[in-house]
C-alpha cells in the first residue's frame, strides 16, 4: 500500500512536470555494487547504485534498502546512491535495493555478502553511586554502561585504578560492580579498563570528589541576643548539635565570624561568647567535627546595632619618677570613645589613688600636680561620655624626698614625653631615650630594641649603635629631640662629679638623690654572617645584661680605637664606672642633655 502511494505521488510529480515541459524517460539499468563480498563484523560495507547511462538533468533516482531479506525496508527512499552499513552478527546476508526514478522508472537489485566474526575493543563507561561522598563512603562503581559491538556485557571483564596512579587496585573482575572507599579527601581520577574475550581492551577516566562533609552530622546554633548592639555580649551555643546515626558521639566545634573585621576559630567549645566592635549584619559559621574527622557546617546571620560602648580612659605623664619639687604633668589626650571625641569626654582625677576624687568632672585635658610627701602613688583618671558610661585607668609614680629641679620635654618627632632633671650644671633626661626612626631613616641600624622586642623598648627605652650615634646628623644632635643632644665626655664627667664618694650607684639609680633614675637596661651587639665567597648573607644580633647592667654612651667615640666614653652601672658593684670601652658594633642606652 505504501509503495503504491509513493509511486502515485511520483507519477503526479511527473505528470505535473510534463505539463510544463516534455522530458525523456530514464529507463537504463541501475546496478547495486558493494566494496567487498566477504568481511567481518567490524567492517563497514559501502553499497553503491550505478547506471550505464547518465541520468538526465531533469530526472532523479531514489533508492531504499532491506539489509536482511525480511521484506521490510530498513531505510526510506533517499537520493543518496552510496550508503554505508555495518553488520554486527556473523552470517550470510542478501541485500535488496529498490530504485525509483522521478520519471516513474522502477527497478530492484540484490546481492549477497558473507559477514564473519570480527573483534573490536569494548566501549567502556561507568557510573559512581553516590556521585560524591566523604572519605568513609563506600562508593559503588558500576560499569554496566559499557558495551561491545560483538560481545555481550556478561562476557566482558573489568579492572579499576581508583587513584589513576598507574597501579591497578583490582585484578580483572567478571562483575560489572565493585566498591571502594577513599582514605583521604580530594578530587580523584578513576580509571576503568574493560576487556573482551579476544583480550582487546579500552579504558575510560572519570573524576570523583571526595570530601569530609557528613550530612548525618546535624549542627544547631542558638544566638542570644539575635539582635544586639556593640555593647552586648553575644552567646553562641551549639551544644544541641548531634550525629543522626550515633547520638552518643563526642563532637568538636569550630566557630568563624565574618563581616566583623576578624575571623576567629575556637576548637572543642560548644559555647562561644563574643563582643563585636563594629555594627552591621554579621554571619557566624559553625563547623562540627565527629570522632572520625568528618564534619558538617551551618551558618546563621544576625545583626549588631550601634549601641554605646563605655569610653576608654588613657593618660600619660612624662616620667614615673619625681620628687617633692616636681610638677607632675598629666595628659588625658589619649582618651577616646566610639561616639565622642576625647575632648568631649568629662574627666576627673584622683591623684593619690585614695578613692577620693581630687577634681570634679570637667572637660580639661591636662593637669599639673605636686606631691608634698614622698611615697608611691596611683594617680587615677575617670572619663565619662554623654550617656553617663564611665571608664578608669591607673598608673604608678614614685616620689622621692630629693629636691633636684625637674621638668619634662616633648619629642616633636613622635610626640613622646620624657622627664627631665637638672644635675650639676646641665639638664638631663631622667629616662632613657626611645626614639625609633622610621625604617627608611634607620638604614644604618642606628636603633634596636632589646631582643628586638618593642615591649622592652616601652619599658627600658631603645639601644643605639655607638659609632652611628656620632655620625647621625651633626654629631648626634639628630638622635635626640630638638634642643637636646647626646652628652659629651665633659658633660658626663660633670654628672659623675655630683655623685657621692660612696654608694654612687645608689645615687643614680631609680629613686636616687640625683633623680637620674638609671635602669639596668643591658646592651646589644651585632655581627655579620659571611657566605662562602666572603659576601655578607645575614646580620646576627645578640643582647645581654638586661636586669644586671646599664651602659650610657657619649659622643666621645674614637674611630681609630673603636672606643667610646661610657658610664656603666652594675648591680654587682655599689660604684658608678666611667670607661673607654671597646664598643665595636655595640648598642648602648642614651640620656640626652639640653643644648
Amino acid at each position: 500500500m505504501k509503495r503504491a502511494i509513493i509511486i502515485l505521488i511520483l507519477f503526479c510529480i511527473i505528470l505535473t512536470s510534463g505539463c510544463r515541459k516534455n522530458i525523456d524517460r530514464f529507463d537504463s539499468d541501475i546496478v547495486l555494487s558493494v566494496d567487498s563480498r566477504i568481511e567481518t563484523t567490524t567492517h563497514i560495507f559501502s553499497f553503491k547504485a550505478t547506471t550505464e547511462d547518465p541520468v538526465p538533468s531533469n530526472d532523479k533516482i531514489y533508492c531504499r534498502f532491506d539489509w536482511n531479506s525480511d521484506s521490510v525496508w530498513d531505510t526510506p527512499f533517499s537520493q543518496d546512491l552510496e550508503v554505508h552499513h555495518r553488520f554486527y552478527v556473523p552470517g550470510t546476508y542478501t541485500i535488496h535495493a529498490e530504485f525509483l526514478t522521478k520519471s516513474g522508472y522502477i527497478q530492484t537489485d540484490s546481492l549477497e555478502i558473507i559477514v564473519e566474526k570480527g573483534f573490536s575493543s569494548p566501549k567502556p563507561d561507568f557510573k559512581v553511586i553516590p556521585i560524591t561522598g566523604h572519605f568513609m563512603t563506600d562508593f559503588i562503581f558500576d560499569a554496566s554502561l559499557t558495551h561491545d559491538d560483538e560481545d555481550s556485557l556478561e562476557t566482558l571483564q573489568f579492572r579499576w585504578d581508583f587513584y589513576n596512579d598507574g597501579t591497578w587496585d583490582t585484578e580483572y573482575l567478571d562483575s560489572v560492580r565493585t566498591s571502594f572507599h577513599f582514605i583521604s579527601t580530594g578530587k580523584f581520577q578513576i580509571k576503568m579498563e574493560a576487556k573482551d574475550p579476544s583480550n582487546r581492551s579500552q579504558y575510560v577516566l572519570h573524576w570523583i570528589d571526595v570530601h569530609r562533609t557528613d550530612t548525618m552530622i546535624k549542627p544547631i546554633i542558638t544566638i542570644n541576643p539575635l539582635e544586639g548592639s556593640v555593647v552586648d555580649t553575644f552567646l553562641f551555643d551549639a551544644s544541641e548539635s548531634f550525629h543522626f546515626n550515633d547520638p552518643d558521639q563526642i563532637l568538636k566545634y569550630s566557630w568563624k565570624f565574618t563581616n566583623s573585621g576578624f575571623s576567629f576559630a575556637s576548637p572543642d567549645s560548644a559555647v562561644m561568647k563574643r563582643i563585636f566592635q563594629y555594627p552591621g549584619p554579621m554571619e557566624v559559621i559553625l563547623i562540627v567535627v565527629d570522632e572520625n574527622g568528618l564534619q558538617n557546617s551551618l551558618s546563621r546571620e544576625f545583626y549588631v546595632s550601634i549601641g554605646n560602648r563605655p569610653p576608654t580612659a588613657f593618660f600619660e605623664t612624662p616620667t614615673a619618677y619625681g620628687n617633692t619639687q616636681t610638677q607632675f604633668y598629666f595628659s588625658a589626650w589619649g582618651s577616646r570613645d566610639d561616639h565622642n571625641a576625647g575632648s568631649e569626654l568629662e574627666k576627673r582625677w584622683d591623684f593619690d589613688g585614695d578613692g577620693i576624687w581630687d577634681t570634679p568632672f570637667a572637660f580639661e585635658m591636662e593637669y599639673y600636680h605636686q606631691y608634698s610627701i614622698p611615697g608611691t602613688y596611683q594617680p587615677t583618671l575617670q572619663v565619662k561620655d554623654e550617656q553617663g558610661l564611665t571608664n578608669t585607668v591607673t598608673h604608678e609614680i614614685i616620689v622621692s624626698s630629693h629636691t633636684n629641679p625637674t621638668g619634662f620635654v616633648r619629642d616633636e618627632r613622635d610626640n613622646k614625653l620624657y622627664g627631665t632633671v637638672k644635675i650639676g650644671n646641665y639638664w638631663w633626661m631622667s629616662e632613657n631615650l626611645d626614639f625609633r626612626p622610621p625604617k627608611k631613616m634607620n638604614l644604618t641600624m642606628l636603633q634596636k630594641c632589646y631582643n628586638e622586642d618593642e615591649r622592652l623598648c616601652d619599658k627600658y627605652g631603645s639601644l643605639y649603635l655607638t659609632d652611628r650615634v656620632y655620625d647621625y646628623n651633626e654629631r648626634g644632635k639628630g638622635v635626640c629631640p630638638k634642643g637636646w643632644h647626646v652628652p659629651t665626655s665633659h658633660e658626663m664627667d660633670d654628672l659623675v662629679s655630683n655623685l657621692p664618694e660612696n654608694n654612687s650607684r645608689e645615687a643614680v639609680q631609680v629613686g636616687g638623690n640625683l633623680g637620674f633614675n638609671a635602669q639596668y637596661s643591658g646592651k646589644g651587639n651585632y655581627a655579620f654572617k659571611y657566605g662562602p665567597f666572603g659576601n655578607v648573607i645575614d646580620t646576627i644580633w645578640t643582647f645581654n645584661k638586661q636586669g644586671e647592667e646599664g651602659y650610657f654612651t657619649t659622643l666621645a667615640y674614637s674611630y681609630t680605637s673603636n672606643r667610646v666614653y661610657t658610664l656603666q652601672i652594675t648591680e654587682k658593684s655599689p660604684e658608678v664606672w666611667l670607661f673607654r670601652y671597646d664598643a665595636t658594633f655595640d648598642y648602648y642606652s642614651i640620656r640626652c642633655v639640653k643644648d
